[in-house]
C-alpha cells in the first residue's frame, strides 16, 4: 500500500469538496460554518468520494469513518485527518473492536459522574473533554435530529405556572469501531449513546432518558445528494424509570443543496484564498427527518395510554434563519432564529397525535459555546406531559 503525501491528499479532498459544493474557490483555509455553511450530516457526504479517490491512487484510509468528517473545523484539518489515517495499523482490528465495546459499556456507566466532574471546574472540564474526543466520544444536544448539530444545553427554565427549574439536554455518543463497515455501496459505523432531557423537579417538563446502540450509514447519488440512514436498538424511560420502552428505530434524512437541506442558501462567495470576506446578510437552512419506532412497553403505565405495543411515526423539521448582518459586526460565530416542530403519531393509541414546538434565538460565541433563549410548548415522549416553558441555557459541545 502506498502512502500519499499531504499535497496529494489535499488535492483529492479539495477536488471532492469543490465538486460537491460547486465552488471552485474552496481552499484548505475554508472554515466549516464560518465560510462554508454545511451541517454535520452534509459533511458526511464527503467521505465516500474522498475514500474512493484515495484508493484509486493506491492508498487507503484506516480508522476514519463518515462520523469523523463531522468534527473538523476547516478543510485543512480535514486534510490532516485523512492524511494521518493512512498510517494507522489495522492488524489488531478484532482486539480493538472488543476493547471498544468494553470501553463503551464503561462509558455508559460513568456517564453522569463524568458530567458532574466536568461542571465543577473549568480546568477539569478541559481535561475530560479532550480525552473524550481522543476516545471518539462527542457531546451534543441529542443523538438524532437537528439537535445533533447543536451543543448540549445546561440552563434555567420558567414555566407558565411560574415554577422555576434547572434542566439539561445532552447526549454523549461513542463510536465503537474505528473503521466503517462497507455495506451495499455505503459505509456503516456503530455507536453507543446516552441522551438525557432532565429537569430539577420533573413537574413542568417531560423528563426522559434514551439509550441507543445502532449503526449509521450514508447513501450517495450522482447528483451529490446524500441520504442518511440510521438503525438503532433503543431503551427509553422517564426520569425515575417508572415508564420504560424498548424498541427498534429507523431514522432518515436527506441532504440536498438546491433545496437548502443541510446547506445554507444563498451560498457565501469565497475569495481565491478560500475565505468568505462578506457573507450574505441573511441565510436559510433547514432539515427534515422521518423516524419509525416499533417496540413494546416493558414497565409502567403512562396516563391515557393503554397499549403495550409501541408503534411511533415521528416526522420532524427544523429551520434556521442566520442573521449574518448582526453576527459579523458583533464578532459572534453565529446568531440565528430557529424553529422546530415534532409530531409523534401513535396509530394504536386513543390520542394519536402529539405535537411539540420550539422556537428561539442562538448566540454562538464559537463552535463549542453558545447562549440560547427559547420557548417550547407541547408534549414529549415517553409520558407526553404538557410543556409550556421559556428557557435560558448555556450550550457546550465538542
Amino acid at each position: 500500500m502506498d502512502i500519499l503525501d499531504r499535497s496529494a491528499i489535499s488535492r483529492i479532498v479539495l477536488d471532492v469538496v469543490r465538486m460537491i459544493e460547486n465552488n471552485p474557490n474552496v481552499q484548505e483555509a475554508t472554515r466549516f460554518w464560518e465560510d462554508l455553511r454545511v451541517d454535520r450530516y452534509a459533511r458526511r457526504g464527503y467521505y465516500k468520494p474522498i475514500r474512493k479517490n484515495i484508493e484509486a491512487e493506491g492508498s487507503r484510509m484506516c480508522g476514519v469513518g463518515p462520523k469523523d468528517f463531522e468534527n473538523p473545523s476547516s478543510l485543512g484539518k480535514l486534510v490532516d485527518l485523512v492524511h494521518k489515517s493512512q498510517a494507522l495499523d489495522k492488524t489488531s482490528g478484532g482486539r480493538r473492536t472488543t476493547f471498544s465495546i468494553i470501553l463503551g459499556c464503561i462509558y455508559l456507566g460513568a456517564l453522569f459522574s463524568g458530567i458532574a466532574i466536568a461542571q465543577e471546574s473549568e480546568s477539569a472540564s478541559g481535561t475530560i473533554f479532550s480525552r473524550l474526543e481522543e476516545m471518539r466520544i462527542s457531546l451534543h444536544r441529542s443523538y438524532q435530529g437537528p439537535d445533533r448539530d447543536e451543543p448540549a444545553q445546561f440552563g434555567y427554565v420558567k414555566a407558565r405556572d411560574d415554577k422555576a427549574e434547572f434542566f439539561t439536554n445532552f447526549c454523549l455518543d461513542y463510536q465503537v469501531l474505528r473503521d466503517p463497515y462497507p455495506i451495499y455501496g455505503g459505509f456503516a459505523s456503530f455507536d453507543l449513546s446516552a441522551e438525557g432531557h432532565v429537569s430539577s423537579t420533573n413537574e413542568t417538563i417531560g423528563d426522559s432518558w434514551v439509550f441507543r446502540a445502532g449503526c449509521e450509514s450514508d447513501w450517495w447519488t450522482r447528483s451529490a445528494a446524500c441520504l442518511y440512514v440510521c438503525l438503532n436498538a433503543a431503551f427509553e424511560a422517564d426520569r425515575e424509570f417508572k415508564t420504560q420502552y424498548a424498541y427498534g428505530e429507523l431514522v432518515l434524512t436527506p441532504t440536498f443543496r438546491t433545496l437548502a437541506i443541510g446547506k445554507a442558501l444563498p451560498v457565501a462567495t469565497l475569495e481565491p484564498d478560500g475565505i468568505a470576506k462578506e457573507m450574505p446578510p441573511v441565510q436559510f437552512i433547514w432539515r427534515p427527518f422521518l423516524s419509525l419506532a416499533v417496540g413494546r412497553r416493558i414497565r409502567g403505565h403512562p396516563p391515557g395510554r393503554d397499549e403495550d405495543t409501541l408503534l411511533r411515526i415521528r416526522p420532524r423539521a427544523t429551520a434556521k434563519l442566520l442573521l449574518n448582518y448582526i453576527s459579523r459586526p458583533l464578532g459572534f460565530n453565529e446568531i440565528y432564529f430557529y424553529g422546530d416542530a415534532i409530531c409523534d403519531y401513535l396509530p394504536d393509541e386513543y390520542e394519536t397525535g402529539h405535537w411539540h414546538y420550539e422556537t428561539g434565538m442562538v448566540f454562538g460565541f464559537n463552535q463549542k459555546v453558545s447562549l440560547v433563549c427559547n420557548y417550547s410548548r407541547g408534549k414529549r415522549a415517553p409520558n407526553y406531559l404538557e410543556e409550556d416553558i421559556i428557557a435560558l441555557t448555556l450550550g457546550i459541545g465538542f
